[in-house]
This record gives C-alpha cells, structure tokens and sequence, in this order.
C-alpha cells in the first residue's frame, strides 16, 4: 500500500487512468496481492474438497462487491470508491477465507505433539514459498500485458488521429 500511494501518479499514467482516479490506482497494486492471495485460499478449501464455501466466497465476494462499491460511490469517492470497493471485499472474503481454513486445519490434527503445526497455513507458505513466488510472477506476466496493449493502443489511436489531421 505504501508504495503504491507513494507511486501512484506513475501507476496512475501507466494504467491510462489519469488525476482522477490517481488515488485508486494507488491501491492496485495491493488489490492485486490481497486477489491473488483469496485466489490461494480458495485452491487451498479446493484441496481440502470445500467446494461449497469455495463457491459461497464467489458470490458472496461479487455481493460484497457490489455492497461495498456503491456505498463508497454514494459516500463521494466516485470510480476510486468503485475500485476500492473490490479490494474491500476481496479483504473481508479472505480474512473469512483463513478463519475457515484454519479451523479446518486445526480439526484435522487430532492433538498436541503429533505434529499438528505442520497443518498450519503458515507452515504450508513457508514449504510452498518457491512455488508461491513462481505463481506471484506468472500473475504479475499475465496482467502486466493488458497494461502494456492499453497503452500501446491509446499511443496508436494518437498517432492515427495526427495523420488524419494532416500533422504527420
């Protein structure tokens, strides 16, 4: 958060959002790492065969989404209230995400000293940290493109309304 606040006229003209919105593209970039992290936690209820809370934090998170959106529109913030309307509730499922997690984990240990640590979320990060870093680039290569044509089209689109003009 604090670096994206701290860049957020650079993020701001990298994105094509402009002034107006400068202070939601200063919380992209923690959107997108509080995103992929719900996208984790809901792989890991799938690895633990919760298929129904998965699917209950979908629609409640696109709920929440449109809660928190317009609440934040009606409340002054304009399109940097719709977007922080997402991460809020990508936030709210995620911390509900883990509770549930959690105490899934810690039902599965049958006791102390029998290794019940081991089924913490903290130690699963700390034994999958490579492949978690690996899929934290593969999300960065995969939305970094959609920036990266949203900026080469608007420099097309300026460059053909210069011939058109006759400026060229």
């Amino acid at each position: 958060v604090v670096v994206g606040v701290l860049l957020r006229a650079e993020i701001a003209e990298l994105i094509g959002v402009g002034e107006a919105s400068e202070w939601g593209a200063a919380f992209v970039l923690a959107t997108g790492a509080a995103w992929l992290l719900l996208s984790i936690l809901r792989g890991v209820l799938q690895g633990l065969r919760s298929y129904r809370l998965v699917a209950i934090s979908i629609v409640g998170e696109s709920a929440l989404r449109l809660v928190f959106a317009v609440a934040l529109v009606l409340a002054g913030l304009g399109v940097t209230g719709a977007f922080l309307g997402s991460a809020a509730s990508i936030l709210g499922v995620s911390g509900l995400l883990v509770v549930a997690i959690h105490s899934r984990l810690t039902a599965t240990a049958s006791g102390p000293g029998d290794g019940a640590s081991d089924y913490s979320l903290v130690a699963l990060a700390r034994r999958t940290w490579p492949a978690l870093f690996a899929l934290s680039l593969i999300a960065l290569l995969q939305n970094t493109d959609v920036i990266m044509v949203k900026r080469e089209a608007a420099e097309a689109v300026a460059v053909a309304a210069a011939e058109i003009e006759g400026d060229i």
